[in-house]
């Protein structure tokens, strides 16, 4: 009997000896291929194989034979090289984009699964909540909590989200609210959206005259490009006004919303905007303001992953931007 079982006490030693080296194999190849991503986002950082060497405590031909191999892989360039510089390719620029994604999701995993308290806040912020809220509630947050820093990504409001569905940001801010169920949305300030003109005979006219909005739609528009809270925004309000988006004349598109003020100055035509935005330019007599009638407002949000685990940090950020701002919302 001890005869028969010693065969198979060999093969499943074996066996098991082999499932160890295999294992052993695979946490090498998952250990380089971190390696090798981290080698390619500090050159892509950098744009020098020298510089990301100094950043990772690394030679230049580390770091070079870990984006060869990549490249190798992948079986396409990333980068190209000259004697004066090195300029990503496109599939460089889109495996910038996972890459980062990876790294970052890699850190926080650790952190989590450790129990350490990350000292970093994630957050991404749309145009207007970029501009004229999150430094201000940055710099008070700092006050009371001066070993935490954050990590500021600026998207356009769908931009911020997907973000957070991929695990990359912590908290967003956004100027709308989409259907996706797996985001929590809390309303924290209430946005008036006028319409801004340049000041010209035309349109003072038009405000003694009291124009309505419907006449001053059917302008040359300014819009903000698809996936802007500003824009989704517009788009609900101009279908309650019973105007097809299609009817209008829409002039430019910008996905630079800090030019479209200045465009209006210069003439190239009228925007539905936030007033936070314009209401200095109209104090110093640059353009023309326009209230909507009835008034019009938007709420901005502040936007996390359903489910996901907030530290401690994120969550009292969360709960000072509420009490800073939620006094707005009707």
């Amino acid at each position: 009997m001890k005869l028969l079982l010693y065969p198979i006490f060999i093969c499943i030693l074996i066996l098991s000896i082999n499932n160890i080296i295999l294992l052993i194999v695979n946490l090498v190849v998952i250990i380089l291929d971190l390696r090798q991503l981290e080698a390619f986002v500090a050159v892509a950082e950098h744009m020098s194989f020298s510089e990301a060497a100094k950043c990772l405590f690394l030679t230049q031909p580390t770091i070079s034979a870990h984006v060869r191999a990549l490249e190798l892989e992948l079986g396409r360039p990333l980068f190209e090289r000259t004697t004066k510089k090195i300029i990503m390719t496109p599939d460089g620029e889109k495996l910038y984009d996972y890459a980062t994604r990876i790294l970052m999701l890699r850190k926080k995993a650790l952190l989590e699964l450790s129990g350490q308290e990350e000292t970093v806040i994630h957050i991404g912020a749309s145009t207007l909540p970029m501009s004229y809220f999150l430094p201000e509630a940055i710099a008070k947050f700092r006050e009371q909590h001066p070993q935490i820093t954050f990590d500021v990504y600026k998207s356009d409001s769908l931009g911020v989200i997907e973000k957070l569905l991929d695990g990359i940001l912590d908290v967003g801010l956004t100027g709308t609210k989409t259907f996706e169920n797996q985001c929590i949305f809390e309303p924290f300030y209430q946005d008036e959206l006028v319409i801004a003109t340049p000041v010209s005979d035309h349109f003072r006219e038009l405000k003694a005259k009291g124009a309505t909005p419907e006449i001053l739609c059917r302008g040359p528009l300014i819009m903000r490009e698809n996936g802007s809270g500003t824009r989704c925004e517009t788009e609900i309000l101009l279908s309650l006004m019973g105007i097809p988006l299609d009817s209008l004349f829409i002039a430019v598109c910008m996905n630079n919303p800090e030019a479209i003020p200045n465009s209006i100055i210069a003439g190239v035509g009228i925007s539905i905007i936030s007033r936070k935005t314009v209401d200095s330019l109209e104090k110093e007599g640059k353009l023309l303001v326009f209230p909507m009638n009835p008034p019009a407002h938007r709420a901005l949000y502040i936007v996390w992953k359903k489910g996901r685990f907030l530290n401690r940090q994120t969550k009292d950020f969360i709960s000072m931007l509420k009490n800073m701002f939620i006094q707005d919302i009707e």
